[in-house]
């Protein structure tokens, strides 16, 4: 598995360090990071399947009410480069807008966020 880290001192915020197969990782940069989240503040990274095609989606969170940094869910276009995805926006909770993790809940066909 290769890791995706949330980097708050970076204007690109998600770098991505893969795998190399011999206990190893080598930085992949933000390359494949939306550029849509440049200039936030998000603090969380997750990368769940939530819509069953085998490829991880990647959802991102943090400060809310800073600088438009509303949750974001970038769906995988099977390549695992969301650099142009469009991302789905999650409407905020009011007074609750410090996110630091997602849980996601599946039952039958329907997802929860």
């Amino acid at each position: 598995m290769d890791v995706l880290a949330v980097d708050s001192k970076n204007s690109n915020k998600i770098v991505y360090f893969k795998n190399d197969g011999n206990g190893s990782f080598l930085n992949d940069g933000s390359s494949r990071a939306p550029t849509a989240i440049a200039n936030k503040n998000y603090f969380t990274a997750e990368l769940i399947d939530i819509n069953d095609d085998n490829h991880l989606n990647l959802f991102v969170g943090g400060h809310e009410w800073e600088y438009n940094s509303i949750i974001q869910i970038y769906l995988n276009p099977g390549n695992d480069n969301f650099s142009n995805v469009i991302p789905n926006n999650i409407t905020s909770i009011t007074n609750e807008g410090v996110v630091l993790d997602f849980t996601v809940m599946k039952k039958n066909s329907s997802t929860n966020i």
